[in-house]
């Protein structure tokens, strides 16, 4: 996945970092190519439309879930309360 594919998709990087959850400085140093753990967090975000096409083992797969899981969990905690 192409770094410039997932700013296209999210229109900057500050969205990238929110949707991730992580500060925008680690979305910069991605250099041309979005890290595998980091693509295949995204694909699963997008709902497949940003294509992740790396090759994971299972364990990585494992990491990966887990990573992403705690990802929405903290997006649910930190989203406004509607009153």
């Amino acid at each position: 996945m192409k770094t410039k594919q997932v700013i296209a998709y999210y229109n900057n990087i500050e969205n990238i970092a929110l949707v991730l959850g992580i500060n925008q400085s680690a979305v910069y140093k991605w250099g041309d190519d979005v890290p595998d753990g980091r693509a295949y967090q995204l694909h699963d975000l997008s709902n497949g439309d940003l294509k992740f096409n790396g090759v994971f083992t299972a364990k990585q797969r494992r990491y990966a879930k887990k990573v992403h899981e705690h990802t929405v969990e903290k997006n649910k905690l930190n989203k406004p309360k509607r009153t």
